[in-house]
């Protein structure tokens, strides 16, 4: 009986003793729910082909998203845009410290952008002089920085390519943040419930030592 009781004891010990708080959300925490948000922490977090430095895309649009399919660790594998008003989803892999948790729903997950693309002719041979510039309209996806020189990665008419420019003049995605008064809140409420705890393992703590202290005065006793 007396081994039966403090074994009740020291499992009630372990079942509410204090433990460590609850991380905040992050990108690890996020991937493992299917098709998790995540922005960009900077303008140039890239999208890859493969998972290869060499294989960039695109920069990410700063504060647009990822919807996260997989969390491998250093990388992400990923998707963006959706396939819908001319769009294309696409899939690939994002470096997982280039990216983070978003806050709150985003207005659009993805920037929605079309640019004009001007060819220029070089001019004709002969009597034939074709137009001097032919406009058509492509999809924007992100910017690519190549040493000095910009481009953007597009999709027109179908097809994916590069044209000269950033064309980065684009609305920013917004979000509600959370706010300093609601982080101290919670921090009160952790650390009030962490308070709690600890009193209810210091009490069941006394009461476990007093009955082991009684039974043991009781044996000795006994045996007197």
């Amino acid at each position: 009986m007396k081994r039966i009781f403090i074994f009740l004891c020291l499992a009630l010990l372990f079942a509410f003793a204090p433990t460590k708080a609850a991380l905040s959300p992050s990108i690890a925490a996020c991937a493992d729910t299917n098709l998790s948000l995540a922005r960009p922490v900077g303008r140039e977090c890239y999208f890859f082909s493969e998972k290869d430095l060499s294989t960039a895309l695109f920069a990410v649009p700063y504060t647009y998203c990822i919807q996260i399919i997989r969390n491998d660790g250093e990388w992400l594998y990923a998707s963006y845009a959706a396939d819908e008003g001319g769009y294309k989803k696409l899939y690939g892999y994002c470096k997982s410290d280039e990216f983070e948790a978003v806050p709150s729903a985003p207005k659009s997950e993805y920037l929605n952008k079309t640019i004009n693309v001007t060819f220029s002719a070089n001019g004709g041979q002969g009597s034939f002089n074709p137009p001097s510039d032919l406009q058509i309209e492509a999809l924007y996806y992100g910017g690519y920085r190549h040493g000095a020189n910009f481009y953007s990665y597009v999709l027109c008419r179908g097809a994916f390519c590069y044209v000269e420019g950033a064309n980065d003049d684009y609305p920013l995605n917004e979000y509600e943040e959370q706010t300093n008064s609601s982080d101290n809140g919670g921090e009160k409420s952790e650390n009030g419930a962490n308070s709690t705890g600890l009193i209810i393992f210091i009490v069941i703590l006394a009461v476990a030592l007093v009955a082991v202290g009684a039974l043991a005065f009781s044996s000795k006793r006994k045996f007197e």
